[in-house]
């Protein structure tokens, strides 16, 4: 199990976010906790809470929740409630039975979740129709098999959501087959299997046990419905509420996308070799080369898979995985090799997308932002020192945000630094503090800071993070920001331990701890950054914003928090020359987005300083 506590620090890792003063620096990450194995492997025993638990838990979200929560509907509550009961939808549909009754105590579960009834007679008067609703439906698929075996890869590959609500015998009958060939083709390790199957499809052995999955259940059916952007996870299924990718050094997967099947997880993308896409792991072996227990796939939930993608190397120490799949109808044992590091001894080595585009007898520097990593602040300003070095000389640098969904606070902060040293810059409210919070940026060593022109590229999926480094830029009139009114996510998120379990934890809140505003008080939450430049960006699909997001956060004013020798430096961009967009399409030589490449240069064009108006 995970040693508890570890949710604290690992939120100043990925958001930076402590404010608890008017003025503070962010301060750097504990990099001997970033090697800790944070993501061990799902035990697959599913969570329960107890009626205490329950109530310890909403207390504490209650406790940190930026702003205060909304009346979330009772019928939502129980329908989301019914989803995470039972992810594949094998007994809690079952005739309707459950979903009926979830939704006649509808009002009792809110009161469990407020914590006014004082006890949870409600969820335990359901866990008698849970558990007998589980009992049903484990007779209908464990049942023993009346037909013959089926081919192992057919088995294997088979999904676990039924077709059919109801009892359907042709249907029925296949699963039970392809266990029981699953079952025979494990050999010694086939009673394992099933039993572990078992435990993972229908946990409700008692209603006890029945009553207490209902409530954790309940409590992550309700969070998002209260909270847009929050989740409560169990410490089993972690890796569902982080970005695991917001690092420089992201820990290699065992797989990217997986689905559940019988035989286990179907792998499909990412496979690590020797597996291959399409292949069916069955079973995987943690810690290292040496013999340890089993864990078999089957049933475990999809965020238990996605556990078992990042748990497999999240222990540096580990440089092998043994496993067992299937490949092409044959069961398959090997090993698992943990890729091997770059030259800085990263797992996954980064560099910061960037290429040079001419402007006129100089160049500008077009920094390509995915997203805000953790130690993007510190890959801009090193990427920074190395460029100013090179010629032709630099006539400005663009930071490219489209598409952007933000990411780290405290990776933004420290690029903002390059731009703006030591300024205040984003007010942060919470409903739990009187005063607002201030960041404010460091000064970084000459080398690192550029005092010539910026600009910044936004669109209507520019968010969060993304949408503090352009908006800040704007606000000092730093630079112009081109594009499209961006999504308007001015929230902040962090993780914290649900503390129903004193001193320990069941799981994990991430939810929405603070609310921020521009350094001149402007919102973002819900409205968005209005570009100083307008460019029609075109985005795939519809177009959505924070504002159309289910328990969006409200949208904060605050104050203007500017230091005013500080505003106004923006160093105009020199002309380009007169051929700019030829020389700039030559640049970006790749057909496939040709479209994308001409509206950049069509947008970058419009940084050329105008000609004086003729009196």
């Amino acid at each position: 199990m995970r040693p508890p506590p570890f949710f604290p620090w690992l939120a100043a890792l990925l958001l930076g976010l402590t404010p608890a003063y008017a003025q503070e620096t962010p301060t750097e990450s504990d990099d001997a906790k970033a090697d800790e194995n944070l993501f061990p492997f799902p035990s697959g025993t599913r969570a329960t809470l107890s009626c205490e638990e329950l109530h310890r838990a909403v207390a504490t979200f209650d406790a940190h929740l930026a702003f205060d929560p909304p009346a979330a509907d009772p019928a939502k509550i129980a329908a989301a409630t019914a989803d995470w009961l039972d992810p594949y939808g094998l007994w809690a549909p079952v005739d309707g039975t459950v979903e009926r009754a979830l939704d006649a105590e509808r009002k009792g579960l809110l009161r469990e979740l407020s914590g006014k009834g004082g006890d949870c007679r409600t969820s335990e008067r359901l866990g008698v129709t849970l558990d007998a609703a589980n009992s049903a439906a484990k007779t209908r698929f464990l049942g023993p098999s009346q037909s013959g075996p089926m081919a192992l890869g057919e088995a294997a590959a088979m999904a676990l959501n039924p077709t059919t609500e109801n009892a359907d015998p042709v249907e029925d009958a296949r699963f039970r087959a392809a266990i029981a060939t699953m079952t025979a083709a494990l050999g010694k390790r086939g009673e394992r299997y099933r039993q572990t199957l078992e435990a993972h499809l229908f946990p409700a052995a008692t209603p006890s046990t029945a009553a207490g999955l209902l409530r954790a259940s309940l409590l992550r059916g309700w969070v998002p419905l209260v909270d847009g952007h929050g989740n409560w996870a169990p410490t089993s299924e972690s890796t569902s509420i982080y970005d695991t990718d917001l690092t420089d050094d992201a820990t290699p997967r065992l797989f990217e996308r997986a689905t559940g099947t019988l035989g286990g997880a179907r792998l499909e993308s990412g496979a690590r070799a020797p597996l291959v896409d399409g292949d069916v792991l069955v079973a995987v072996e943690p810690g290292t080369v040496a013999p340890s227990p089993a864990i078999f796939l089957a049933g475990l939930s999809p965020e238990s898979l996605d556990e078992v993608a990042v748990a497999a190397f999240a222990d540096r120490t580990v440089a092998a995985v043994p496993a067992l799949w299937i490949h092409d109808g044959k069961l398959v044992r090997g090993v698992i090799p943990r890729p091997k590091p770059g030259p800085d001894g990263k797992d996954a080595p980064y560099t910061l997308p960037h290429r040079d585009l001419p402007w006129g007898d100089q160049r500008l520097l077009l920094v390509t932002v995915h997203d805000v990593h953790d130690e993007f602040g510190k890959d801009l300003r090193v990427l920074i020192r190395e460029e100013r070095l090179k010629s032709p000389a630099l006539a400005g640098i663009i930071l490219d945000l489209r598409g952007n969904g933000g990411g780290s606070m405290d990776g933004a902060i420290e690029a903002l630094a390059a731009f703006l040293p030591d300024v205040p810059l984003f007010p942060l409210k919470s409903r739990h503090e009187e005063a607002v919070s201030v960041d404010r940026t460091e000064t970084p060593p000459a080398a690192e800071q550029w005092a010539g022109p910026v600009a910044a590229l936004v669109d209507h999926d520019t968010a969060s993070a993304a949408e503090m480094l352009a908006g800040a830029l704007d606000a000092y009139r730093r630079g112009p920001v081109i594009g499209t009114t961006t999504f308007g996510k001015g929230c902040v998120q962090s993780f914290e331990d649900d503390g129903a379990r004193p001193p320990h934890s069941v799981g994990a809140f991430r939810l929405t701890t603070y609310l921020y505003a521009l350094p001149d008080g402007r919102p973002v939450q819900r409205r968005g950054l209005v570009p100083t430049i307008p460019f029609p960006f075109l985005v795939e699909g519809a177009i959505e914003t924070e504002a159309d997001t289910l328990a969006a956060p409200p949208s904060f004013i605050g104050p203007d928090v500017r230091e005013k020798t500080a505003i106004g430096h923006a160093v105009p961009f020199p002309n380009p020359g007169a051929s700019f967009l030829e020389k700039c399409l030559a640049a970006l030589p790749d057909a496939s987005t040709r479209k994308v490449d001409d509206a950049t240069c069509k947008a970058l064009a419009l940084l050329a300083p105008r000609p004086a108006k003729r009196r």
